[in-house]
């Protein structure tokens, strides 16, 4: 893939700090519709940083299709704030390509407010998987999103960018419609 900004804009530059990211696309889903620009999306992210920015590889985790399970993108977030290579305020980027959605708000969260009763999710490969428990992979919601990007910004950096690509259909699992 290469980076889709021009050749001709400015040549390639060292960053003046370091950078850290952890790029997530997910085209592939096991049990709600595919997408076909998440990745490429993803790996365009990887470009730029390693070609434009000349980030190192081993700075970068990538998460592609299968290896983007709920639980691998929550330990690869949280594994940035024991990272020991990033320092403070060391540049942290996490971007994600794929679905989105809502969701009711789980009812272990009482007292917890959200608007029209609720939240915001982001759907990993694995949503919906059912476990030998008979239990459902939820997906990752807000709330744990922005706990773990506390505990980031609290032991490494205020300094993270959290952008996201929409490449796909919102899945509202309220309702099981798409906008």
């Amino acid at each position: 893939m290469v980076c889709p900004i021009s050749e001709t804009h400015r040549p390639p530059r060292k960053f003046p700090i370091p950078i850290f990211a952890l790029i997530i696309g997910i085209d592939e889903y096991q049990n709600i519709n595919t997408l076909s620009g998440a990745c490429r999306d993803a790996d365009a992210i990887y470009a730029c940083l390693t070609t434009r920015l000349l980030v190192p590889h081993e700075n970068i985790v990538n998460l592609r299709n299968v290896s983007a399970t709920r639980s691998r993108i929550i330990k690869e977030i949280s594994s940035l704030a024991s990272n020991e290579s990033i320092m403070r305020d060391d540049a942290i980027i996490i971007y994600f390509a794929g679905h989105g959605g809502r969701a009711g708000v789980p009812k272990e969260w009482e007292g917890y407010v959200a608007a029209q009763s609720q939240i915001e999710i982001i759907c990993p490969v694995d949503i919906f998987e059912v476990d030998g428990k008979g239990v459902a992979t939820p997906g990752i919601p807000d709330r744990l999103l922005n706990q773990l990007l506390h505990e980031l910004s609290y032991t490494k950096s205020n300094n993270i960018v959290s952008p996201h690509s929409q490449t796909g259909d919102k899945i509202d699992l309220l309702t099981d419609s798409h906008s």
